[in-house]
């Protein structure tokens, strides 16, 4: 960081100075120190960035205990992820003295942004909001920071507020209890400077004492184990301070501010600033309550009000009801007079709320939807009901909507040219969420001719103004990778293994706005631009759920919706010096398709339903089972009586939580946060991963403590080109799906390394060692929705080379051919290994019945037997196909359906039009 938080100390990092090397860091300048290590700024020299290096004192190495609180600072910032929270990238050690290396942040702490004064009510609830939200991600993943102030508050050059330094950082446990209350009478002795000082620890008779006086809550003065709700009333008292300029509790001595803390209450804001908004003097009263049961009980919570409140207009009214007027009102009318004369004179517009205009009613999914050059029609690519995928035209006022005449089925539109030219997605295929590759193809809006194809394997495009040139975004489906490129000319702008979403050109044509998603079927990722010679910029953060996207009419600003751990649904800004702001919150999931001319919105409210049918004992009837919203379904055990969900819901954090469902209605167990595969056939554990930081989970089901299992640190034994066994580190290891071995140690994993194609690994879960299954060169893929099918003795696995099914032996050995299964899935293995059930997939995009057939792998060359036909009620909305697993006796069925059902709006008087 530019400005480090840490104030000045004495302490030498073992003599390290400017020009120094620290493995891949250089340090270029010192730019602070504290009782926890100095700070540098550094350049890493393989990816050319600026970054903050921060290092234990030598003088500290040996002591054990500061040792571990460095190393413990290390894992807790390494393992929370957030736009409010420092990021860290890496950590080392240079002999005896570990280093830490972070993102370099350029702005002052909130300490400097206040200059001893309050804040504008808006900035302070703007702050406040970041802080909130920060809280939040990180007591959802269990760490309680307990050294809430300014100093430790970063705001950037952009306006994000970063909460630093998480030296006093303790990893809370939600079903702890607190320590008993201590005796009475009884207060810690303590040796720090009364202007704020941090107090690093003290014993008492009840624990530890840590933080800093002015902003301890009452349980850390008093000796007792802190969790979430400590946080929160040290927030209460910076929130005060930015509101008023004062702080909450402040004495002469440390310990009479401790004693204020314990037994006395603020005085009234409102004597500091006479416009503060009766909510907001409440909320704050409410986060500095003694008791933590009475203040708000999380930070999502205090962030969810903190948000009202900045929507609100309504201001606190004097505390005089009559009588003179109050002093401090004067300049409070005084400049109230004088907007009412700006007004007056300059005719400055009034203030609208925003209009909402209903355009489709039909039930069903709406892919893409573009306004026409009249900025009135709106034209959409939409599935209703069961119908296969057209492109409509509608326009407000008429519920009815206009089909668009193409000779090619299943088309989605892309863009529409100023000339009115359209670019269509037809023959479209579905990949994950709303993604889908097909043919790009031109047409007229106006009608008349044939389609021009232009392009295979696109996902999606956008014309440039000049009307001549596109924007498209290749899927190459062999090397999984994803290419965003210029159109006819294929001028290359960027590649990546992830994937790319939502290209816009901008308004000038001189950058494309795009979501860059790291990984391949997640919706999280960052908004970047690029232009035509290459240079690349992020503008976001990585975003929990991000969609929708639009350039600003006067290209001034993107838009986009998202949402992260802990906050709402919002429609955003950001332009492109990282400048971001809030423009709507939504309680309802909602995504931007196009902005007009004049300024008007075009956007879809969108309804999901994730829904698991079931029908298994007890009953063997069809009936719903599904226990959670924005869930969905990984594996099911063999005779269907549990099932593994993944909920990513808002509170499920940046890598999702992992549940065990029950198929007889008991209540679903929360088993930890990570993205669950699979379940072990002793039932003792779910295997999982997390994206960031990148580790495998062994999730218990039991009493046990969670296992874990660095993907950086594996091992892969693989066969070189002579045949012969070699071992090598993984790099990166991004996982698809997985299925365990009979013995509940091994599993054989779907996923791909790096830039390599996709696998087939077995992965010893004692050892960490991954063997070759097959190569990547082989383009193996998991044709199973719930995982990798392994037969019941644990000696073969299924894959696909170039859509055919090839039996693989784990014990080494070629594989074999699987004649007659095309177009189909496999949705299951038998009991005793000889049949494989199959889900036929149907030749249209969604079809109204499930076709299920048995295959007898001891008769080669024969077709199929029908085994059952399942009739889902409703597909309306489908994504795809449902995915269907069949138990292992051959007479119950999971099936797991995933819908999303959209509405498209009008939305008028949001945007300025400048």
């Amino acid at each position: 960081m530019a400005k480090d938080h840490a104030k000045s100390g004495g302490h030498k990092s073992g003599g390290l100075k400017p020009g120094d090397i620290l493995g891949r860091y250089e340090l270029v300048a010192r730019i602070g120190a504290g009782g926890m290590g100095e700070v540098f700024r550094a350049l890493d020299r393989e990816l050319n960035r600026a970054v903050a290096v921060k290092v234990l004192p030598s003088d500290f190495a040996t002591d054990a205990e500061r040792l571990a609180r460095f190393q413990e600072e290390a894992q807790t910032l390494a393992a929370l992820n957030h736009p409010n929270l420092l990021t860290v990238f890496d950590a080392g050690t240079r002999g005896d003295s570990p280093y830490l290396v972070s993102e370099l942040l350029e702005g002052k702490t909130l300490r400097e942004e206040m200059h001893g004064g309050p804040l504008p009510i808006r900035k302070a609830i703007d702050y406040g909001l970041q802080i909130a939200s920060g809280l939040a991600a990180a007591h959802a993943s269990n760490f309680v920071h307990r050294d809430i102030k300014p100093e430790n508050l970063f705001v950037t050059n952009q306006g994000r507020v970063k909460i630093l330094d998480f030296g006093l950082a303790k990893l809370w446990r939600g079903n702890k209890t607190s320590k008993p209350p201590k005796k009475s009478g009884s207060h810690p002795t303590v040796a720090v400077d009364p202007e704020a000082k941090t107090v690093i620890e003290e014993r008492t008779e009840s624990g530890l004492v840590m933080g800093t006086p002015a902003y301890m809550s009452p349980e850390q003065v008093t000796g007792e184990d802190p969790d979430h709700r400590s946080d929160i009333f040290s927030f209460g008292a910076v929130l005060y301070e930015m509101l008023t300029g004062q702080r909450a509790f402040r004495r002469s001595t440390s310990s009479e501010t401790m004693t204020a803390v314990l037994r006395e209450e603020p005085e009234d804001p409102a004597q500091f600033n006479i416009n503060l908004p009766d909510g907001l003097d409440r909320l704050v009263r409410r986060c500095l309550e003694k008791r933590p049961e009475q203040r708000f009980q999380s930070a999502s919570d205090l962030a969810f009000a903190l948000d009202s409140l900045a929507h609100s207009t309504v201001g606190r009214r004097p505390t005089q009801a009559s009588g003179p007027m109050n002093r401090w009102a004067i300049p409070f009318v005084v400049t109230l007079v004088g907007l009412v004369l700006i007004r007056m004179f300059f005719q400055t517009p009034a203030l609208s709320l925003p209009e909402f205009e209903q355009v489709t009613f039909q039930r069903g999914t709406v892919m893409n939807a573009r306004f026409a050059p009249d900025g009135e029609t709106v034209v959409y690519g939409a599935r209703w009901n069961m119908t296969p995928m057209q492109a409509f035209m509608s326009q407000p006022g008429n519920p009815t909507p206009q089909p668009v005449e193409l000779d090619e089925p299943n088309s989605d539109i892309l863009s529409i040219s100023n000339e009115r030219e359209l670019a269509l997605l037809v023959n479209r295929k579905p990949l994950w969420w709303f993604s889908g590759y097909g043919t790009l193809v031109q047409r007229s809006l106006s009608g008349g001719g044939r389609a021009k194809p232009l392009a295979t394997n696109i996902q999606e495009a956008d014309w440039f103004p000049d009307g001549k040139r596109l924007v498209v975004v290749r899927w190459d489906g062999a090397l999984t990778r994803c290419f965003l490129e210029e159109y006819p000319e294929r001028v290359p702008l960027l590649e990546t293994t992830g994937y790319f979403s939502r290209p816009r050109v901008s308004p000038k044509g001189d950058w494309i706005a795009f979501i860059d998603h790291e990984v391949t079927r997640d919706s999280r990722g960052a908004v970047r631009v690029v232009n035509r010679n290459g240079e690349a910029r992020t503008l976001t953060p990585v975003y929990d759920h991000l969609e929708g996207m639009a350039w600003n009419p006067d290209g001034s600003e993107i838009l986009f919706t998202a949402f992260s751990t802990g906050e709402p649904q919002s429609l955003r800004a950001v332009d492109l010096e990282g400048r971001e702001r809030r423009v709507l919150n939504a309680p309802v999931n909602m995504a931007l398709h196009d902005v007009a001319p004049d300024g008007t919105l075009l956007m879809a409210r969108q309804f999901e339903l994730q829904e698991i049918i079931a029908s298994v004992p007890p009953g063997n009837y069809e009936r719903n089972v599904t226990t959670l919203g924005r869930s969905q379904l990984r594996e099911v055990s063999s005779d269907g009586s549990k099932f593994v969900v993944i909920f990513f819901g808002q509170g499920a954090g940046n890598s999702y939580s992992t549940y065990l469902c029950f198929s007889n209605g008991d209540p679903s167990v929360r088993l930890g946060d990570g993205y669950g595969h699979a379940l072990s056939p002793d039932e003792r554990w779910v295997f999982a991963s997390n994206y960031d930081p990148p580790e495998l989970l062994l999730l218990p089901t039991g009493p046990e403590p969670a296992r874990r299992l660095a993907i950086t640190n594996l091992t892969l034994l693989e066969k070189d080109n002579l045949g012969n066994d070699r071992t090598r580190s993984i790099s990166k290891l991004e996982l698809a799906a997985a299925s365990w071995l009979p013995d509940s140690r091994r599993l054989v994993v779907s996923g791909k390394e790096g830039t390599n194609g996709p696998q087939y690994l077995l992965l010893d879960t004692e050892t960490g060692q991954l063997t070759e299954v097959t190569r990547p060169s082989q383009g193996v893929k998991s044709p199973t929705y719930f995982g990798v099918p392994i037969s019941p003795d644990g000696k073969y696995v299924i894959g696909v080379v170039n859509k055919e099914f090839r039996m693989y032996p784990l014990e080494g050995g070629a594989s074999w051919k699987l004649p007659g299964l095309d177009d189909c899935q496999i949705a299951g293995w038998s009991a005793d290994g000889n049949h494989l059930y199959i889900h036929l997939r149907s030749k249209q995009a969604v079809s109204p019945t499930l076709q299920i057939k048995r295959y007898n792998l001891t008769k080669k060359e024969l077709e199929p037997e029908d085994l059952r036909v399942i009739h889902p009620a409703d597909m309306s909305g489908s994504l795809g196909e449902p995915a269907v697993s069949v138990t292992d006796d051959g007479k119950g069925y999971v099936y797991f359906s995933w819908r999303v059902l959209t509405d498209l709006f009008l939305v008028k008087n949001l945007l300025p039009v400048r």
